[in-house]
């Protein structure tokens, strides 16, 4: 329970946590934009937006979790850094 009265999720989920909701911002995002470039300011712009954010982030939510260790590995190479995958967090 966090020091503000509401509920925390637990730190151990923040590995799912933090690509579900970079892919569910992004989805968003670029639906939007699509959708624009696909029908205009159209009446209908928010349906359509929402209906194109819908199947993108069923889509981009499981691929970016899946892909997220892979991607955290080539950046290490790429970079030369450390792996954070295997750090444990200090109690």
């Amino acid at each position: 329970m966090s020091t503000d009265g509401g509920p925390r999720i637990d730190p151990k989920y923040a590995r799912v946590l933090l690509p579900a909701v970079m892919a569910t911002a992004m989805s968003l995002v670029m639906s939007l934009v699509d959708t624009i470039v696909r029908v205009g300011f159209a009446a209908n712009l928010v349906a359509a937006w929402l209906g194109s954010f819908a199947v993108g982030v069923v889509v981009a939510a499981p691929t970016a979790i899946l892909l997220a260790p892979a991607a955290q590995r080539l950046v290490g190479r790429l970079t030369g850094g450390q792996r954070t995958e295997h750090r444990k967090e200090a109690s």
